[in-house]
């Protein structure tokens, strides 16, 4: 392996970043990372430093199970306190604790040997300013193949390239986000509310609509929040992107009075469609839409085309 091999890997990480997938991009990346560590099973796992859990998981390898036996098992685990002792360094379960008392070990038997895992790399990375712990675990199953030194240079390496270029993901997912409204701030986060990724206006957001509350996860159950928000004078829309969810929130105006179907009308009837033209688009009948455009105009207080179109403008 040579220096250029890891160069040119890195340079690919971020390279992909605009078009792989945020749902399927650590999948990818630790796919490159094979390349230069073999490894035949891994779990990318994040969660969050006020916890000292994890919620968000991505698996090579190995079945579901293996994450929710580590998580039960961590206190017999030799690896948990070698990781928080030594943050973004690569760990070797044969450096904490020899072959034969782990091969003799509860957590072997109990966690690793149903599994054929054999030998461990491991790597625990803080992110100081939001609280983000990110866990990077690699298995070999055979126990003739013992990571090696090199092994433990490269991961050490390549973990500030992968968690960056994930980031750099997620970023660009944001900047490509269409929002649910043009006063829209979004937060990208996972389904305990711990953000992944954040704008700063939608901080600020929450920290006006919730004072006092932490700063790095949502202030409000995820799926309590839209009637939360609603009595703050807020909307919110969620979209589930593989683990995660990407959060709008904006404030609320007449048009969040509608249904989405009423609003699907509203949209086609400015852009000057006939009520045949939206019947047929929306799969109606011409006098359903009659029937929509009225209630539409009870909730706006609107008597006309023009004062929808100008309400649609300014809102």
């Amino acid at each position: 392996m040579t220096e250029t091999s890891i160069d040119l890997l890195i340079g690919r990480l971020y390279r992909a970043t605009s078009r792989v997938e945020l749902d399927r991009y650590r999948r990818w990346a630790l796919e490159q990372l094979r390349e230069l560590v073999a490894f035949d099973g891994a779990i990318w796992s994040s969660g969050h430093a006020s916890t000292m859990s994890f919620y968000n998981h991505t698996l090579m390898g190995v079945p579901a199970e293996l994450v929710d036996e580590l998580l039960r098992l961590r206190d017999i685990n030799p690896l948990t306190n070698a990781l928080i002792s030594h943050p973004g360094e690569p760990v070797d379960m044969a450096e904490v604790i020899d072959d034969k008392a782990f091969y003799q070990s509860p957590i072997y038997h109990e966690c690793f040997e149903p599994h054929g895992i054999q030998r461990i790399l491991s790597s625990l990375h803080l992110d100081q300013r939001s609280g983000l712990i990110t866990l990077l675990t690699l298995y070999r199953f055979s126990r003739d193949k013992p990571f090696s030194e090199t092994d433990k240079q490269v991961q050490r390496r390549m973990l500030y390239h992968l968690l960056s270029a994930a980031s750099h993901n997620c970023l660009l997912h944001l900047d490509r986000h269409q929002p649910a409204n043009p006063d829209s701030v979004t937060a990208l986060c996972d389904r305990h509310g711990i953000y992944h990724e954040v704008q700063q206006d939608f901080i600020d957001c929450m920290e006006h609509c919730f004072p006092g509350k932490t700063s790095s996860r949502l202030p409000f159950d995820i799926e309590q929040g839209q009637g939360v928000l609603e009595e703050l004078g807020y909307s919110l829309q969620q979209e589930a992107i593989g683990d995660l969810y990407c959060i709008d929130v904006w404030p609320r105006g007449p048009m969040d009075q509608l249904t989405l179907r009423e609003r699907q009308v509203v949209e086609a009837i400015c852009r000057g469609q006939t009520f045949k033209a939206t019947a047929r688009q929306l799969g109606l009948s011409p006098s359903t839409v009659s029937n929509h455009l009225y209630r539409i105009y009870q909730k706006l207080g609107v008597t006309s085309r023009n004062e929808l179109a100008t309400l649609v403008v300014d809102r």
